[in-house]
């Protein structure tokens, strides 16, 4: 039987306060499912999360591809595989704003794999390759995956 995943990316939204009454709210709405939930907050929340997070899983929104060193404001699988089930990998975002090309996507799933840790790696296209069509959304994809595995 296949298993279905609902995962919540948080991004940069929330303080701490409020990712508290959404994890609350969450879990009062949420009383059972068949499918896996796993939530990914934004780091300040991480550990509340951990603590709280009842049923559902935890996961993280990027990893630094070293397992430790310099890194300022960084996280390392190493670090977070105690607390953190899943991390995101090849974000849009991440790939767009910060230039996270496929080697440095490959580093981070080697990091993660040799962790544990149960990787999501995100794949996808932008609108102007959408708009060329789904062969140019195919080879796009197949790209990126080729490329960062």
């Amino acid at each position: 039987m296949n298993k279905f995943y609902i995962i919540a990316n948080l991004k940069m939204n929330k303080s701490f306060e409020e990712s508290k009454k959404y994890l609350k709210s969450l879990q009062n709405k949420v009383k059972s499912s068949k499918c896996k939930i796993v939530l990914c907050p934004s780091n300040i929340s991480l550990a509340h999360f951990n603590k709280n997070i009842h049923e559902m899983e935890l996961g993280i929104q990027d990893i630094d591809y070293r397992n430790e060193g310099q890194g300022t404001g960084s996280i390392s699988a190493s670090q977070i595989k105690d607390i953190c089930d899943y991390v995101l990998i090849g974000h849009s975002e991440r790939r767009e704003t910060f230039s996270e090309d496929h080697k440095l996507l490959n580093k981070k799933l080697k990091s993660s794999w040799k962790n544990n840790l149960k990787t999501i790696f995100c794949v996808g296209e932008n609108i102007n390759i959408r708009n060329k069509g789904s062969k140019a959304v195919e080879d796009y994809i197949v790209k990126q995956l080729v490329n960062s595995l």
